[in-house]
C-alpha cells in the first residue's frame, strides 16, 4: 500500500511540473549575422580548453534536381580536397597538427562539417572553413572528381554491398517514399548521375548551395567572445553571398498500400524490417512517435522487446526508432529471428502489440519513464561541446531560434497518454507501411511477399 501511494504521489507531482513549461537547459550563446548572410552562433563554456565547431549548409540529398542525385553527398568528399589556396590533403594535415579531428556528414536536409580541436587553433579553423566555403569551386578538377567519385563506390561497396543486410537502407527509401518524393532516392546517389557528373556540373551545384547566404557557422567551447566575433569578421566577411536555398517541394500523395521486397543476403538469420511514414519533424504527431519507439523497443522493458525477446523468444533482438526529417519522417521497427521461427509469425505479434496500444492507451507512468529518458539522453548529450555545437545549429535550420531545445522538449512534456494511442491509429497502419524481408540466400520462401492478412486494414 505504501508503494502505491508513493507511485500515486509521483505520478500527480509529474503531471502537475508537466503542466508548466520547464527549462531543459541554459543557453547562454550569441547570434548575428554577416552582411554576406553567414548566420553566427558563439557559446562560450570554460570547462576545458577545447573548441567544437560546425559549419551547416541548407543542402542535402533533397536538394537535388533529377540527374544530379549523390552530388550534396559527393562535394562532402570533396570540400577535403584542397583549394587554391591548399593542397589535397593539407586540411587533414593541418587539422591533425594542431590536435584536431575534422569530418562531415550529408543528409537528407542538411550537409554539416565538424572539427573538435584546441582552443589556440581556433583562428586556424576559422581560416581553413571560409578558405573552402570561398573558393573551393575553383579548384573542382576533372582528377579530384575522378578520385572521389572512386572514393563514394568504395563506400557504397563497403557499407552496403558488403556488409550483411547493408543493402537495407537502399531499398527502403525506395520502398517508403514514393517516386518523385526528394527522400526516394538514398543519400549516398545514383551511380549512374555520378558517372555522368563533370567539374562543371559539381561547381555549379557548389555553388548555388555552399555560400554564407546558405550556412551557419557555431562555435561552442573556450574561446573569447569578442576575438572569436572579429576574427570571424575577418575570415568570412569578404565572403559572396547568396540567396538562401529551398527545398525540392514535396508531393502531396504518400504511400497507400503496403510495399513488399525480399533481399537475400549473406546473413545467417531472417530479419524483419518494418517502416510507416510519420509526420515532418515538429509536425503534430512527431513527438507522440519519439515517445512510442521509447516505449516499444528501448530498453529489456519495452513492450515489444519483452514479448519478442524475452517472452515468446521468437527473436533474438528487437530494435525500434522514430527518425524525423523536415518533409517526412519515418517509425521503424526491426527484429532479427531465431532458428525456425517464421518472420510472418513476426509480424503478427508486432501487430498484435501495436493493436493493443492503438486500443488501450499505455500507463501514465509507462508514459512518464518514457519521457524522463528522453530528457535523460538529451541532458547526457549536451555535456559535450560537439552535441552542444550540433543542437545549437539543428534548431537554428529546423525553428530559426537555436535555444528552441527547451520549447521542443515541452511538445513531449504535454503529452497525454491517448494522444500515443492517437498517433499510433494514425501512423502506424498495416495498409501503409514498407516491409523488407532480410533473409540467407537461397531462402527467399522465409520473406513476406504480400500481405499475410489481406483483411487487416489498419
Amino acid at each position: 500500500m505504501k508503494q502505491i501511494c508513493l507511485i500515486g504521489l509521483f505520478t500527480l507531482f509529474w503531471s502537475l511540473a508537466m503542466a508548466q513549461e520547464r527549462q531543459l537547459v541554459s543557453l547562454d550563446y550569441e547570434q548575428f549575422r554577416l552582411s554576406n548572410g553567414l548566420t553566427v552562433v558563439l557559446q562560450r563554456d570554460t570547462r576545458v580548453p577545447m573548441i567544437a565547431m560546425q559549419v551547416w549548409y541548407n543542402t542535402g540529398s533533397a536538394s537535388e534536381p533529377s540527374g544530379s542525385h549523390g552530388f550534396a553527398h559527393l562535394l562532402e568528399h570533396l570540400m577535403f580536397e584542397g583549394t587554391p589556396h591548399q593542397e589535397p590533403g593539407e586540411f587533414d594535415r593541418l587539422v591533425e597538427s594542431a590536435g584536431g579531428v575534422s569530418n562531415a556528414l550529408t543528409s537528407y536536409d542538411h550537409t554539416y562539417y565538424y572539427t573538435y580541436l584546441p582552443s589556440n587553433a581556433l583562428d586556424l579553423m576559422l581560416y581553413l572553413e571560409s578558405d573552402r566555403m570561398g573558393y573551393l569551386g575553383e579548384a573542382i578538377t576533372a582528377e579530384k572528381l575522378d578520385r572521389q567519385r572512386e572514393v563514394v563506390k568504395n563506400e557504397y561497396y563497403y557499407n552496403y554491398e558488403s556488409k550483411p543486410g547493408g543493402k537495407k537502407a537502399i531499398l527502403m527509401s525506395g520502398l517508403l517514399f514514393p517516386e518523385g518524393h526528394p527522400y526516394h532516392h538514398p543519400v549516398i546517389g545514383n551511380f549512374d548521375d555520378l558517372d555522368a557528373a563533370q567539374p562543371a556540373d559539381i561547381t555549379a551545384f557548389f555553388k548555388r548551395f555552399y555560400h554564407p547566404g546558405n550556412a551557419s557557422l557555431t562555435i561552442v567551447g573556450d574561446f573569447d567572445l569578442a576575438y572569436a566575433r572579429s576574427r570571424i569578421e575577418y575570415w568570412f566577411g569578404g565572403l559572396k553571398g547568396g540567396a538562401l536555398s529551398s527545398k525540392i517541394p514535396t508531393p502531396a500523395t504518400q504511400i497507400t498500400e503496403p510495399s513488399y521486397a525480399v533481399l537475400e543476403d549473406n546473413v545467417e538469420a531472417a530479419q524483419l524490417v518494418l517502416q510507416y511514414p510519420t509526420p515532418p519533424v515538429f509536425a503534430e504527431g512527431d513527438a507522440a512517435m519519439d515517445v512510442l519507439a521509447q516505449l516499444l523497443g528501448k530498453g529489456r522493458s519495452a513492450l515489444l522487446y519483452r514479448k519478442l525477446v524475452t517472452e515468446l523468444q521468437l527473436a533474438y533482438d528487437l530494435r525500434v526508432k522514430h527518425q524525423s526529417h523536415e518533409l517526412s519522417s519515418y517509425f521503424e521497427i526491426s527484429a532479427t529471428a531465431r532458428p525456425g521461427v517464421a518472420l510472418k509469425t513476426i509480424l503478427g505479434v508486432i501487430d498484435a502489440e501495436l493493436s493493443g496500444i492503438k486500443g488501450q492507451a499505455p500507463e501514465e507512468d509507462a508514459l512518464i519513464r518514457a519521457v524522463n529518458q528522453i530528457e535523460l539522453n538529451w541532458l547526457k548529450n549536451m555535456q559535450s561541446f560537439d552535441r552542444q555545437a550540433f543542437n545549437l545549429s539543428y534548431y537554428y535550420w529546423k525553428k530559426g531560434d537555436p535555444a528552441f531545445i527547451n520549447e521542443d522538449f515541452n511538445r513531449y512534456t504535454s503529452l497525454k497518454v491517448a494522444d500515443l494511442s492517437r498517433a499510433a491509429r494514425e501512423f502506424l497502419r498495416t495498409d501503409r507501411r514498407a516491409v523488407l524481408s532480410i533473409v540467407p540466400k537461397g531462402q527467399s520462401e522465409l520473406g513476406i511477399e504480400s500481405n499475410p492478412d489481406p483483411a487487416r486494414k489498419k
